[in-house]
């Protein structure tokens, strides 16, 4: 009835019309909201794609860090601000990668803390250090491999995303905490490990020394698939002739604490690294002297190492001129990850 009125109810008409156009307004009105919410969510997606920063969750809850854009400002990215590991080459090496300030002093902080308040029975004493192992047994066989927890494979992950080193995630991660008077020997890492090795250092300053190596036969090859010495190493001697018949020349790199060193295929296989284990080091043959060398006391209540020895000086005065040549002073404990990657993993490694 209603939607056959006429003209000559003038009435009908207009409550039929109020109704059509309260209908259209509340349509009207609905789909402008909704387009409204979603210009917003678009317009802020955009807006957060600009700021160079992501939001990460931690153990103690969400914080913010910087992502690669960040690091342009840093001089350590290309023109478009991503990360480019051949911008840290040091040395006539072509393997050799030292990166400055990979981590963030609150990253530093948080690491430490994590690292010290693992069970005691995690830790295992050496001669000269303690370490703990994360990611399983290396044996001959290959890896039988145990859970790398979360706080250590945010870090591995963030390695294996910026060097694109890696052909499979990082999965296995040795823990050092070296004293100030401990290093470790000359040596080179096994053949269980794919070569490359990535090395972020935590609390003390410290150097590492680089040194080629004549080849090493296959007995002591076989004997330790994770670590291979050389009993006939000389600091002052030690010397090869690559396959070009050219001199190889030993090096030490600085490794302050925050940083990442990355040595792979030529620096894995033909040199060997090791730490003296001495309180102070000799900067003379350091590829990269630092301006300053930085200091982070390790934050363990709990343990007698925490606290550095600052008998020698200041931070400032840690490095100091004697007979021509510059020295370190190591006044605190050093703490460094190696991560490294086993290609061959077992899950039954002693099933036949």
């Amino acid at each position: 009835m209603l939607f056959n009125c006429n003209i000559d109810n003038p009435i009908l008409i207009s409550s039929l019309n109020l109704e059509q156009l309260s209908v259209s307004i509340y349509l009207y009105q609905t789909t402008y909201l909704i387009f409204q919410t979603f210009v917003s969510c678009y317009s802020l997606m955009n807006l957060f794609s600009l700021i160079p920063f992501e939001i990460t969750r931690s153990v103690e809850g969400f914080y913010v860090r910087p992502t690669n854009q960040s690091m342009e400002a840093r001089g350590s990215g290309d023109a478009e601000g991503e990360f480019n590991l051949e911008n840290y080459k040091v040395g006539n090496l072509p393997t050799v990668f030292y990166i400055p300030d990979f981590i963030t002093d609150s990253e530093q902080t948080l690491l430490l803390r994590n690292i010290y308040e693992v069970p005691s029975s995690k830790w295992k004493s050496l001669k000269n250090r303690r370490l703990q192992n994360w990611g399983g047994v290396v044996h001959e066989k290959g890896l039988l491999p145990l859970a790398i927890p979360s706080w250590l494979t945010r870090i591995t992950e963030e390695i294996c995303e910026k060097t694109n080193l890696f052909p499979s995630p990082i999965n296995h991660v040795l823990i050092n905490e070296y004293l100030p008077d401990q290093g470790i020997m000359p040596h080179q890492d096994g053949p269980a490990y794919f070569p490359v090795v990535a090395i972020i250092s935590l609390g003390s300053p410290v150097v590492i020394d680089f040194s080629p190596h004549l080849s090493l036969n296959e007995s002591s090859r076989n004997t330790d698939p994770c670590m291979v010495h050389d009993p006939l190493f000389d600091e002052k001697t030690a010397t090869i002739l690559d396959e070009n018949s050219e001199l190889l020349e030993s090096f030490s790199l600085v490794l302050n604490p925050r940083s990442l060193l990355i040595f792979k295929d030529h620096a894995y296989s033909d040199f060997l690294h090791g730490i003296k284990d001495s309180s102070t080091h000799k900067l003379n043959k350091v590829l990269n002297a630092p301006c300053k060398l930085q200091e982070h006391p390790i934050p363990n209540p709990c343990s007698t190492t925490n606290k550095c020895d600052t008998s020698k000086g200041t931070e400032e005065e840690k490095v100091e001129k004697e007979e021509k040549s510059e020295l370190l002073h190591r006044t605190c404990p050093r703490v460094s990850l190696t991560c490294r990657l086993v290609l061959k993993v077992r899950r039954n490694i002693f099933k036949f």
